[in-house]
């Protein structure tokens, strides 16, 4: 195939468009007459969408001295820009645009609740489930260097330190308290988030109180996860929290002696790092196939009314929420459309005041 198109050819003064117009339609035109002969896509748009995002940060920001806040932004614009690339890009069977809306950022949530941002994702579904959403909650964590085997998970704010020689933090030992209640019994304490606790606390809490709302709504609990960012540039890791309360249950209360509270030494609050837990892989599970095993199963969905109730819920708990749409039926649309957000207007593109000796687009 080889096309020539000259961009801005023939136009009078009134007809002229701005450069960025034309040279997008140019494109579109290409993908347009490439789609004809597009064939059988070589994987799902969904797939294609997030293999682009977490290559962008591989190749341009993992390795870079960022902290945690940066790079889990940096995650949420690669994923957008992804998902209008691929969208834009696309040439084969026709589907719905794999867009993003980032719906609302609020700083003080994570320092109420405890969890960075929520992924609301539409997923194509299976051979045996529809279309549906999957709430994904997640709280970002940065590996340093010499963390090689586990994570600290612990936040560490100013009454968080027990000090020394017998003397005791009465702020950290109330929160210490609080944690080991609900590692203890996990299901059934609560605690008030407004008050000085603990980040893995506030976790267990928010997954509490998706498990109230799920026998009042009937709404599926969401997947709460630890993402590793890699000090260097590796792969990106997980670990579910339940997973995480595990392995502090295991190390931290098992091998420990009956004793009174002010006796107890500190919980460590830190996990193994299980380098073959690739949140990419994950992701792509759970997008692909609707589930989180390697087959793509175990998944429960959710309609556009149900996880309109789920983003009610969650849009007070974490510092952002984010609709990503890799159904590839326009799903993200209708969620959009029951939480009533207008689509935000396109910027008018510039038009410079000479537009001479324009470029050839050869192909």
């Amino acid at each position: 195939m080889k096309l020539k198109i000259k961009i801005g050819a023939s136009m009078s003064d009134s007809d002229k468009k701005a450069p960025y117009l034309e040279a997008r339609d140019a494109l579109a035109a290409l993908i347009a007459q490439a789609a004809h002969e597009g064939g059988t896509a070589p994987l799902q748009l969904a797939a294609a969408v997030l293999e682009e995002a977490f290559n962008t940060l591989q190749a341009t920001i993992l390795g870079n001295g960022l902290d945690e806040e940066a790079l889990s932004s940096s995650f949420m614009t690669s994923l957008a820009s992804a998902g209008r690339f691929w969208s834009t890009c696309w040439i084969w069977e026709q589907q719905k645009p794999a867009d993003i809306c980032w719906i609302h950022y609020n700083k003080t949530s994570e320092s109420r609740i405890g969890a960075d941002f929520a992924l609301l994702v539409a997923t194509p579904g299976t051979h045996t489930e529809p279309p549906g959403f999957r709430m994904i909650v997640i709280q970002a964590k940065l590996q340093k260097p010499d963390e090689v085997n586990r994570l600290s998970i612990e936040q560490a704010p100013a009454w968080g330190a027990k000090l020394a020689d017998g003397q005791r933090n009465p702020k950290a030992e109330a929160a210490e308290q609080a944690l080991r209640s609900l590692l203890d019994d996990a299901n059934a304490r609560s605690i008030d988030v407004e008050q000085d606790h603990f980040q893995l606390s506030k976790l267990i809490e928010l997954r509490n109180r998706f498990r109230e709302l799920n026998k009042a709504q009937d709404l599926p609990e969401p997947d709460i996860l630890y993402a590793i960012w890699p000090a260097g540039r590796s792969e990106p890791l997980y670990r579910k929290l339940a997973d995480a309360i595990a392995d502090i249950q295991s190390h931290e209360l098992k091998k420990e002696p009956d004793a009174s509270a002010c006796q107890r030494r500190k919980i460590t609050q830190s996990i193994d790092i299980k380098y073959e837990d690739r949140l990419r892989h994950w992701l792509l599970n759970v997008a692909c196939g609707g589930g989180d095993s390697d087959d793509g199963s175990g998944g429960v969905s959710m309609g556009a009314t149900e996880a309109k109730t789920a983003f009610d819920a969650v849009k007070a708990l974490c510092s952002a929420t984010i609709i990503l749409d890799l159904s590839g039926t326009g799903l993200g649309l209708a969620l959009l459309n029951e939480i009533g957000l207008a689509p935000a207007p396109a910027l008018e593109p510039v038009i410079p005041a000479a537009q001479d000796d324009r470029p050839t687009l050869n192909m």
